[in-house]
C-alpha cells in the first residue's frame, strides 16, 4: 500500500462503507491518525458494531487526537441506532465517559456516566461503583460522588478497595478534610489494616507539604501493625527535600535504601536549585547515616561535579 492515504477511499457512503473499512484497516499502523480512526468509527457506527466503535473510540482517546465534536456524534448516532436493538455493557459507557471527560465534553459525558449505571449488574457491580465514583469525580460533582457510595453503602458491605476509591475521589476533588473523615469511617469499620488506604492520604499530604501530618499518619499505621511501604518512605522524604529539611529526609526512614531513581530524583531537584553546596551536604548525610559505601560516596561526588554520565553505576 502507497504511503498516501487516499481520503476518498476513506469516506465512501451507503453500500459502499464496508469498502472505506477494508481499506482504513489495511492502512499501517504508523499511519493511521485522527482521519483513518474516526474513518473507522464511522464504519462500525453504520454497522452498529458497539463494540469495535468503543475500542475505535478508546483508541482515539489514547492517541490524544479528540479534537472533533464529530466523533461523539458519530458515537451518540451509534447509541440512538441501537437503542433497543443492541445493549452495551457497562464497560463500553466508561470508555465513552471517559473519553468525554478527556475532550471536555461534560453533558455527553453525563449521559454515558447515566447510561452505565443502568448497566451494572450483580457481578460487575464491585468494579462498576469504583470506576463510577473515579469519574463522577473527575467530572468534579461531589454530589453525584457521594450519591453511589451512600447507594452502594446501603447496598452491600464494603471493603477495602471500596474505601480506598472514595478517599481518591475525595482527594480528586481536592476535599482533604472529607478524605480524612472516610478514612476514620474506615478505620472505625475494623477491617484488616491495609497500609495502601492510609497510604492514599499519606501521598496527599505530601504533595500538599502536609509532612507532618504525613509522618504521625505513617506512625500510626505502623503501631497497629502495618509496614510502611518504600513509596511512603520516599514521599516523605522527597517533601523534605522540597523544603530543604535535607537530615530529616534522609533520616526520616531508617534502615532505608533507595533505589536509584529514588537518589537521582533527589539529586536532579537539587540540581535544579543550582545548589551545589546543598547537595554535597546531601551526599555527606548519605555517608554518616551509612546508607552507601566509600566508593559510592565518592562517585555520588563526581556525580555533584558534572560527570552525569558516572550516575548509571551509582547503585
Amino acid at each position: 500500500m502507497s504511503n498516501r492515504i487516499n481520503q476518498d477511499e476513506l469516506n465512501l457512503e451507503g453500500p459502499w462503507h464496508t469498502r472505506s473499512r477494508e481499506y482504513a484497516n489495511a492502512i499501517p499502523q504508523k499511519l493511521k491518525g485522527f482521519m483513518v480512526y474516526t474513518a473507522l468509527l464511522n464504519c462500525y457506527a453504520r454497522e452498529k458494531d458497539v463494540e469495535k466503535a468503543v475500542a475505535t473510540f478508546k483508541k482515539l482517546t489514547d492517541i490524544g487526537v479528540m479534537r472533533s465534536p464529530l466523533v461523539f456524534n458519530i458515537l451518540m448516532y451509534l447509541y440512538f441506532q441501537t437503542d433497543g436493538e443492541v445493549v452495551a455493557d457497562w464497560n463500553t459507557y466508561c470508555v465513552a465517559a471517559d473519553g468525554c471527560l478527556k475532550a471536555g465534553i461534560m453533558e455527553m459525558a453525563m449521559t454515558m456516566l447515566k447510561k452505565l449505571e443502568g448497566q451494572i449488574t450483580e457481578k460487575t457491580k464491585s468494579i462498576a461503583f469504583d470506576t463510577l465514583l473515579k469519574l463522577y469525580a473527575r467530572k468534579g460533582n461531589k454530589d453525584e460522588v457521594y450519591r453511589i457510595w451512600k447507594s452502594d453503602e446501603k447496598r452491600d458491605k464494603i471493603y477495602n478497595k471500596g474505601y480506598m476509591s472514595m478517599i481518591s475521589s475525595l482527594l480528586m476533588l481536592d476535599d482533604i478534610e472529607a478524605a480524612e473523615m472516610m478514612f476514620k469511617k474506615w478505620e472505625s469499620r475494623g477491617l484488616s489494616y491495609y497500609f495502601r488506604v492510609p497510604n492514599i492520604l499519606i501521598n496527599a499530604y505530601c504533595r500538599n507539604n502536609l509532612l507532618e501530618k504525613a509522618g504521625s499518619l505513617i506512625d500510626h499505621a505502623m503501631m497497629k501493625g502495618s509496614e510502611p511501604s518504600a513509596d511512603a518512605w520516599y514521599s516523605l522524604a522527597s517533601g523534605y527535600l522540597e523544603v530543604e529539611a535535607m537530615k530529616k529526609a534522609i533520616l526520616v526512614c531508617p534502615g532505608w535504601k533507595p533505589i536509584k531513581e529514588t537518589l537521582a530524583s533527589c539529586l536532579d531537584h537539587l540540581e535544579g536549585k543550582g545548589d551545589q553546596n546543598k547537595a554535597e551536604e546531601f551526599i555527606e548525610l548519605l555517608r554518616t547515616e551509612n546508607i552507601f559505601s566509600p566508593v559510592a560516596h565518592n562517585r555520588l561526588r563526581t556525580y555533584i561535579k558534572g560527570l552525569k554520565s558516572q550516575s548509571d553505576g551509582l547503585l
